[in-house]
């Protein structure tokens, strides 16, 4: 049984295992920023594909609200009843815009330059419980390395 055990774990003697406690932790790190991008990927198609609902639901607003505004300024010779159609059609608009349009990479854009150009409007509230504004203040002036990272 003894020399059993011995065969059975021969393989897993130090000099073959060259694996070093970096490399595992960079593995690590791979794995970690795989998820998060995957993960984040996953948030962002669930809210396209929300704003592409919401839209179906203003778009049939819209169709159904048009025609009887229309049809009430026409009966009543009354153009104002049409002022309502301005404010949709915007609201229909950003919706399309968002839901099959350019809005997100617009959106990641303008994110992108507040992050280069404008990181001090970006300070935590006070009261929060990840760090302090003093303390994230002065990581504003002195940032620390990117994650991953290496000298």
């Amino acid at each position: 049984q003894f020399l059993y055990f011995i065969a059975a774990t021969a393989h897993f003697s130090p000099s073959k295992n060259t694996t070093t406690m970096g490399q595992v932790a960079d593995k690590m790190q791979d794995n970690q920023r795989s998820m998060m991008l995957a993960q984040r990927e996953m948030m962002m198609a669930t809210q396209v594909a929300m704003m592409r609902d919401n839209f179906e639901w203003l778009k049939m607003t819209y169709a159904t609200m048009a025609p009887l505004f229309l049809l009430g300024a026409a009966k009543n010779k009354n153009p104002a009843m049409l002022i309502p159609l301005v404010p949709m059609s915007y609201g229909l608009w950003f919706n399309y815009d968002a839901a099959y349009g350019d809005k997100f990479e617009r959106i990641t854009t303008g994110a992108e330059k507040v992050l280069a150009e404008e990181r001090s409007r970006l300070v935590v509230p006070q009261g929060n419980r990840m760090m302090s504004r003093d303390e994230y203040i002065a990581r504003l002036v002195n940032p620390p390395p990117p994650v991953g990272y290496k000298k």
